[in-house]
């Protein structure tokens, strides 16, 4: 009867360690080491320069070796996901120009230039996150109280000064801006991308590289609107800097912005569609407003128009263009035209990863882990201080 008890509270330690170790959220990944589209995933305007980033701009202890570079010649860069079950997004990027302000000692908010360490991380402190605006080009700083334009100085530093029409900015300007260098984007139907906010997590400097261009490796973390299908990911970039004495300079760097990592995470989280019996638990996207506003910029309420900063998320025609084998229940989405033309081909086999760049599945929660070695360690434990009892009665 003991050695019964035994092997039922084994069994029902080991089942719970199970269902923990299961319930642990999921992580899918885009290492960026190739720009080629796949059934789920759609490049555009970004190529392939070098597989090590850090021997290409000279910095040996770059976070990231893998990356896509971004090329403006035919339009924004941009990388379409198609997968559900998104909670939580993770995306790396570099960029030879600091995402972030800071007040400097003078006083004025300048372009953060200053590592807090001597791996080159900057202190997120006090820093305010720089904005861009797809109606003049133009980055800007947006504080509470006033709005500010970035100036290039003389001796290059980056400088934003209150704007000289504040009733410009706030009536034309205010409600267009989003995230600079790289713009977030969400969508339940692949027709209307909604842009939404960010935090930056970490940025660190190339202090101890070779080139005299310094780079900034920026990671930023945001949660996911659930009944979310489609997140777009969008670089943009100032083609000129205004200066103080009314011109302006090109900006050369444009195409040295680099995807370099987008992480995934959900406990559901599946390419493509939802399957049908997570799609009945999940609440569509956007049913509840007053949820989804408190993470969505100004600029939200811009849908797929033909604007500058949606334009190539958008789809608008349906058809098969007959290459390559093709089931009855597939079908080819394309959008745009000529070169901006981009197509995503989904498929009643969206649950699996279709290649390469659309990453890998792992367990990532350490919480379950450790939970499930406990109650493993615990079943042992049980195991053998009821097989020792049985056998001293039984003696």
């Amino acid at each position: 009867m003991k050695k019964r008890l035994g092997t039922l509270a084994a069994a029902a330690l080991l089942a719970l360690a199970t269902s923990i170790f299961a319930a642990a959220s999921s992580t899918f990944f885009d290492d960026c080491v190739s720009a080629e589209n796949t059934e789920f995933i759609t490049y555009q305007n970004w190529s392939i320069t070098n597989p090590d980033f850090g021997e290409e701009v000279g910095w040996p202890d770059a976070p990231d070796k893998t990356v896509l570079t971004a090329d403006f010649t035919g339009g924004a860069p941009s990388a379409v996901y198609h997968i559900s079950g998104v909670d939580r997004l993770t995306v790396s990027f570099y960029t030879p120009t600091c995402p972030l302000a800071v007040k400097n000692e003078g006083g004025n908010y300048v372009l953060a230039s200053s590592a807090s360490d001597e791996e080159g991380h900057i202190d997120l402190d006090g820093t305010l996150p720089v904005s861009y605006s797809p109606v003049d080009g133009n980055l800007y700083l947006n504080t509470p109280d006033q709005g500010y334009l970035l100036y290039m100085a003389v001796d290059g530093t980056g400088v934003f000064c209150p704007l000289p029409d504040e009733d410009a900015f706030l009536s034309q300007i205010k409600d267009t801006l989003t995230n600079s260098f790289l713009e977030v984007l969400v969508s339940d139907d692949d027709e209307s991308y909604h842009p939404i906010d960010y935090d930056f997590t970490s940025c660190q400097m190339s202090l101890n590289a070779e080139s005299a261009l310094t780079y900034y490796y920026c990671t930023l973390y945001l949660p996911i609107p659930t009944g979310t299908r489609y997140i777009g990911l969008q670089m943009n970039y100032a083609e000129e800097i205004p200066t103080g004495d009314g011109g302006s300079i090109a900006n050369r760097h444009r195409n040295r912005l680099r995807l370099a990592r987008v992480d995934f995470e959900g406990e559901y989280l599946n390419w493509g569609d939802p399957l049908p019996e997570e799609e009945e638990r999940k609440d569509p996207i956007y049913n509840v407003e007053g949820i989804y506003l408190t993470n969505q910029s100004s600029a939200s309420s811009r849908t797929t128009s033909g604007d500058r900063v949606t334009q190539y998320f958008t789809i608008t025609n349906n058809y098969y263009n007959g290459s390559g084998s093709q089931s009855s229940s597939s079908q080819v989405l394309t959008s745009g035209s000529g070169e901006n033309q981009m197509k995503l081909i989904l498929s009643d086999e969206a649950a699996l990863p279709a290649a390469q760049a659309e990453g890998e599945q792992k367990s990532n929660n350490f919480l379950f882990i450790l939970c499930s070695v406990i109650y493993l360690v615990l079943a042992s434990v049980a195991v053998v201080v009821l097989i020792f009892k049985y056998r001293s009665s039984a003696s």
